[in-house]
Parts: C-alpha cells; sequence; structure tokens
C-alpha cells in the first residue's frame, strides 16, 4: 500500500537495497566462475601441448636412432663390400 504522500513504502526500499546487494553478488559469483574455467581451459591447453610435444620429441629421438642405425649398417655393408675378393675379380685389373 502506498503512503498517502506519494513515497515508496519502506519495504520497497529494503527490497530494492536487497535486489542490489544480490546482484552484485550474483555477478561476483559469475565473475569468479568464469576465472577458474578460464584458469582450467589454460592449464588444460598447457597439458595437452606439453604432451604433444613429448610426444613429438620421442618419436624424433626413434626416428634419429632408427635411422643411425640404417647408415651405420650400411656403411658395414660398404667395408664388406670392400674387402670381398668377388667385386675386384669382375674387374679389369687398373693400368697405370
Amino acid at each position: 500500500m502506498m503512503p498517502a504522500d506519494g513515497s515508496r513504502p519502506v519495504g520497497a526500499a529494503l527490497n530494492g537495497a536487497f535486489a542490489k546487494v544480490l546482484l552484485r553478488e550474483i555477478g561476483s559469483t559469475a565473475a569468479r566462475t568464469h576465472k577458474v574455467f578460464s584458469d582450467s581451459t589454460t592449464k588444460l591447453y598447457a597439458n595437452v601441448l606439453s604432451s604433444v610435444l613429448h610426444d613429438c620429441v620421442a618419436k624424433s629421438a626413434l626416428a634419429m636412432d632408427i635411422m643411425d642405425r640404417k647408415l651405420s649398417e650400411r656403411a658395414n655393408d660398404c667395408r664388406w663390400w670392400a674387402l670381398t675378393s668377388a667385386f675386384s675379380s669382375c674387374c679389369p685389373p687398373k693400368q697405370s
């Protein structure tokens, strides 16, 4: 019920103040929730990126080991071929 002088009732003023406090708290809670989700997403992205980079490092090391082993095997093959007499017998003798 409105007072005769046209002013707002006391209860309406309290409700308005309560609504402002409630909205401020809701905004504060929303900001904290946004920060928590933002921080969690950032940390998750960092973990995924770290995992992918670690996997790339491991695969690169394996590829280098395989390549090194293959090159070593080919070098040993060349040494054996150079030592065998089968090649020297099929090639003409060197003339000076």
